[in-house]
């Protein structure tokens, strides 16, 4: 499974993320050439702002210390409970330990290989482009590799992100939200 669209976002809840997105900053994240800083994604992804919403694991920790509420979830709590709340709401099923926000993040070609498991993707704003490509590997019937775009604005979008590599495709203009829930434990 490549991905699949669940379906739509009401309005309301749009319009109640939007709103509480109004009055916060999501944090820049910055790449820093320091060898001695593992900066994970800022390298590829460049300047971009986003942060973590839920349980994970600090930098630095062992594989069996236990996952900690993030800074972001602390910073923003009615952000991190509304999310919940649309969790809860449209993809009830889903077992997520961790939520991607980010705001104009153009990603380049990636995989998530920390992730496990199925993430969702909701996208929210007034925007343009930047729309979701996942890609395929080779197989005999497609005779080379597939790359199948979505558009993925105001949607509950399903996919296996540790597994298929993807990218975005440029943001034309506007402001685009990006929500990936997302599991990083077995």
């Amino acid at each position: 499974m490549e991905g699949t669209i669940l379906g739509d976002i009401d309005t309301d809840d749009i319009t109640k993320l939007l709103e509480i997105l109004k009055t916060i900053i999501i944090p820049v994240n910055t790449y820093n050439p320091n060898p001695n800083r593992n900066m994970g994604r800022s390298k590829s992804f460049g300047t971009h702002r986003g942060c973590v919403l839920g349980y994970i694991k600090k930098r630095g920790a062992k594989p069996n210390d236990p996952l900690q509420l993030s800074r972001g979830s602390q910073k923003f709590p009615i952000l991190y409970n509304t999310l919940i709340y649309i969790a809860n709401k449209y993809f009830p099923e889903l077992k997520y330990s961790a939520i991607q926000v980010n705001q104009n993040v153009v990603c380049p070609r990636h995989t998530d290989p920390k992730n496990t498991g199925i993430s969702v993707m909701v996208t929210i704003g007034d925007y343009e482009g930047c729309n979701l490509v996942v890609i395929e590997p080779p197989s005999a019937a497609d005779h080379g590799v597939k790359e199948t775009e979505y558009i993925t604005k105001n949607k509950i979008f399903l996919f296996d992100g540790s597994v298929y590599p993807h990218y975005n495709t440029p943001l034309i203009s506007g402001i685009k939200f990006s929500f990936v829930y997302f599991s990083n434990i077995s």
